[in-house]
């Protein structure tokens, strides 16, 4: 399987599982206007901030894809399972926003979004071992910056489950504050961003050059 169909087999995945989330948010009977948005609200936050979630991990896998050279069947193994975490996040939002954000359902979805960071942290260290990714990062400090920044979150999800049964709102604003870090301006994660796409177009450019 070339790596262009991955890509596009993975972002309709994605897409699925960005629109699912919707259906959660259904007005009940007789709810009118702005009633719906009152007796919705939490329903409508689960979505807003899934919907974030799951965009933000669109855009980690758009970003690592940028960088694999080839697939080969193990990865497409290891993307499929990532890809099985992410169509859970609707169950999760589900749970989440119908329960009132009891400590069952925030493990349940703090778990799966740490499922889905490790299933992408596997399929980075996996494409490199198999040099399936660019050289030019393959000793570079982006790769562990970037392996870093897909394990950090795991560690807060971690303790936001810990949190769940003596400080839920804590665990919820746990949650909340990790994507803020990748939403918000971020100077130094930009730049090493912009360096590794440099970097790997750069080894692109000079290996498409014919030889003199």
């Amino acid at each position: 399987m070339t790596k262009a169909r991955l890509e596009a087999f993975s972002d309709g995945v994605f897409g699925v599982a960005i629109t699912l989330l919707i259906l959660d948010v259904r007005p009940d009977d007789g709810s009118t206007g702005w009633q719906i948005l009152v007796h919705q609200w939490h329903h409508i936050l689960v979505f807003f901030f899934s919907f974030i979630i799951v965009g933000l991990y669109w855009v980690a896998h758009h970003y690592l894809m940028h960088f694999i050279t080839g697939t080969d069947r193990m990865l497409l193994w290891i993307n499929l399972m990532l890809l099985l975490f992410v169509v859970f996040v609707p169950f999760a939002a589900a749970q989440l926003s119908a329960s009132h954000a009891d400590p069952s359902s925030i493990r349940i979805y703090a778990t799966t979004l740490i499922l889905i960071n490790l299933a992408g942290t596997a399929l980075m260290i996996y494409a490199r071992r198999s040099r399936l990714i660019s050289p030019a990062l393959q000793s570079g400090p982006f790769f562990r910056i970037a392996l870093y920044l897909r394990t950090a979150p795991s560690l807060a999800y971690g303790v936001a489950i810990a949190l769940a049964s003596c400080c839920p709102i804590a665990s919820l604003v746990l949650m909340v504050v990790v994507p803020a870090f990748f939403i918000l301006p971020n100077p130094w994660l930009e730049k090493n961003m912009r360096r590794a796409v440099e970097a790997a177009h750069a080894h692109e450019k000079k290996h498409a050059e014919p030889p003199e």
